[in-house]
């Protein structure tokens, strides 16, 4: 065999040699690729699954905070511009502010239908325990606040689960004469800007209740002028931001109010006694909420509490 001849062999010997060798290695590492997409097994499963658990336990809780703080901030918004409008349509009418007759003290009390003869006469029209009035718009389009705030969505709180058109009511001693005379004593009304002494401390609007809201009136039965002695409620705020609501006030500042006692179940046995003169409250907390109320709903005519 010649030199050539050998040579050849022996290039063709370790081709092969070296092919094998890639063959094993591909081989080799296939076998790993194959071992390493091998299905969970089912304690590693439930440690993946208890593992989301635990991240679900720990954020869910801030989800919620966070929309309710998001709604907060948009119900502080809403009732601002309640509060805008109002002290504009003041402005345009010799400082006098709308009517707010919700006791039903005239014929034409706005919880009546609307009809196309009867010129707007109040705030806003319609009762909320009126299946009818809670879908009709036009109780709160055809009054006299709508000019001045004319996104419906403002009338009502974004945490109010209801599909009422509107959530929010005015202070019974605005705009409206009868409330002067209480039980307790006589009382100042607001019927214009200049009765109004200390605009930081006294409330316009305000989220009610699903369950005590009606018209647009939100009223107190005053017992006496002793504050303490004041224990009935009748009306009742909303606590739809984790125990808080919204308020707005004549100087045009808005507040989420923390009621410390006030809780929808009060309100529910409020909404169930008004007719006889409203809830007994008891509790100290919730007699501290109503006393605030109060303080900021209006004053004794002779001066202050």
């Amino acid at each position: 065999m010649n030199t050539n001849s050998t040579a050849c062999v022996q290039t063709r010997f370790w081709r092969r040699r070296m092919v094998h060798k890639y063959m094993i290695r591909k081989s080799f590492i296939c076998s790993n690729q194959r071992k390493s997409f091998q299905a969970f097994t089912l304690i590693e499963l439930l440690v993946v699954i208890a593992i989301i658990a635990i991240l679900a336990a720990l954020l869910l809780p801030a989800l919620a905070r966070a929309k309710l703080k998001a709604q907060g901030i948009s119900c502080m918004n809403n009732e601002k511009q309640l509060a805008l409008a109002w002290t504009l349509y003041a402005g345009d009418f010799q400082e006098l502010y709308p009517r707010n007759p919700g006791d039903g003290g005239t014929t034409t009390w706005p919880v009546a239908p609307i009809i196309p003869t009867r010129s707007p006469d109040a705030w806003v029209a319609g009762s909320m325990q009126s299946a009818v009035d809670q879908q009709d718009k036009t109780k709160i389009e055809y009054e006299l606040l709508f000019p001045y705030a004319k996104a419906l969505d403002i009338y009502k709180c974004p945490g109010n689960p209801k599909n009422y058109v509107r959530g929010v009511s005015m202070n019974g001693y605005i705009g409206w004469s009868t409330r002067a005379n209480q039980a307790g004593g006589t009382f100042q009304v607001y019927l214009k800007s200049a009765q109004v002494s200390h605009p930081d401390a006294l409330f316009v609007t305000l989220d009610e209740d699903q369950d005590t809201i009606n018209d647009g009136f939100f009223a107190n039965n005053i017992a006496s002028l002793n504050m303490a002695n004041n224990v009935s409620l009748n009306d009742t705020p909303a606590t739809y931001h984790g125990g808080s609501s919204g308020i707005s006030f004549a100087d045009g500042h808005v507040e989420l109010h923390k009621w410390r006692g006030f809780n929808s179940n009060e309100a529910a046995k409020a909404a169930a006694g008004i007719s006889s003169g409203g809830f007994t409250l008891t509790d100290q907390n919730s007699l501290n909420d109503l006393h605030y109320l109060l303080q900021i709903t209006t004053q004794p005519a002779g001066g202050s509490w």
